[in-house]
């Protein structure tokens, strides 16, 4: 047989810790592989799979001459799940990393019942280390077990998925952060040029009553046009209140005076400032009422259409008015 001396630091197949020092040691004469004493003792034989020992408990047993240290409970009795009455074993009496991470799933499947502070606020994020701290020791009275080794081998398991979660989860956050990001940023355009298309009503409605001409200020759209003041704040522009808008109705939205009803429908008349959307583009809205988003990229391209049909514009109703007063003064037309 060898002695205690040659098997320190092997591995129990049956509880599956480290053999110390000091610890009485079974050591199976069919497949030699040492088991704790108490380990073979509590199995009836040999745990190794695949071994055909049928010896039990009548196996030579050695022992170190040193002191004997505890590896589990002393009396060699299974007392978990006996509440208060339970003996905590030396084993079992450190951090609980399952119970850390999954505090509340954790919790429930070890009947920890207190671990349901977690979901009160305040109280939960400190009751999280509590139940990392004394988690073993509560799961151990409150639930029944089959041995130290079984307590070990779940409490690991609860560990290794824990070990998981701290992997997975920042990698789908690191993808999944950016996607919503970017679809909360799709969810303020369509509210700017739903703004947009709200006051491109209102300026034709005013235009109808002052002779097709637009106002010469957005705060003029405030007697009876616009009720709300919302209109004129783009949901992306950060720090800008109502009362801003009130002072300043151009602090999130250009708007292009000068303009009739007589000019271009691809005629600007009011865009997002550059501020608001940086640095993807702008929504703006054309004269004739159309509404619709522009890249940064196709920005000045449709900044050069714009003024193209302002200028087209202006040379048509000047050639219209010319027209007029030659139909006016002229006797042939009398």
């Amino acid at each position: 047989m060898k002695s205690n001396i040659n098997n320190i630091g092997k591995i129990c197949p049956y509880c599956q810790t480290p053999i110390k020092p000091g610890i009485p040691v079974a050591i199976c004469p069919a497949c030699e592989i040492p088991h704790h004493k108490e380990c073979w003792e509590e199995n009836h034989g040999c745990t190794t799979y695949g071994c055909k020992c049928q010896h039990q408990t009548s196996l030579p047993l050695r022992e170190s001459q040193q002191q004997p240290q505890p590896h589990r409970v002393q009396n060699h009795e299974n007392t978990s799940g006996q509440g208060s009455s339970s003996i905590i074993p030396v084993e079992i009496r450190r951090w609980n990393w399952g119970a850390f991470l999954f505090s509340l799933l954790w919790s429930l499947c070890n009947r920890v019942w207190i671990g349901l502070l977690v979901l009160v606020p305040y109280i939960g994020f400190i009751m999280v280390f509590i139940l990392g701290a004394k988690g073993s020791e509560w799961a151990w009275r409150n639930k029944k077990w089959k041995s130290i080794g079984h307590f070990q081998m779940v409490q690991r398991a609860w560990a290794k998925w824990g070990l998981v979660y701290l992997v997975v989860i920042p990698i789908l956050l690191a993808m999944l952060l950016p996607a919503l990001a970017r679809a909360r940023e799709q969810a303020r355009r369509a509210v700017c040029i739903s703004n947009l298309k709200q006051t491109g009503l209102a300026l034709h409605m005013f235009a109808q009553d002052y002779q097709e001409s637009f106002p010469e200020d957005l705060s003029q759209l405030y007697s009876g046009y616009i009720t709300d003041n919302q209109v004129f704040i783009c949901p992306s522009r950060t720090g800008i209140t109502e009362q801003d808008i009130s002072r300043n109705p151009h602090t999130c939205y250009e708007y292009i005076t000068g303009l009739t009803e007589e000019f271009d429908e691809n005629c600007l008349i009011v865009f997002d400032r550059e501020q608001n959307h940086p640095p993807d583009g702008r929504n703006v809205l054309f004269l004739g009422g159309d509404a619709k988003w522009i890249p940064s990229q196709t920005w000045q391209s449709t900044w050069q259409v714009h003024i193209d049909a302002v200028e087209q514009s202006r040379e048509a109703i000047r050639i219209r008015q010319i027209q007029q007063q030659y139909y006016q003064y002229s006797p042939y037309y009398r």
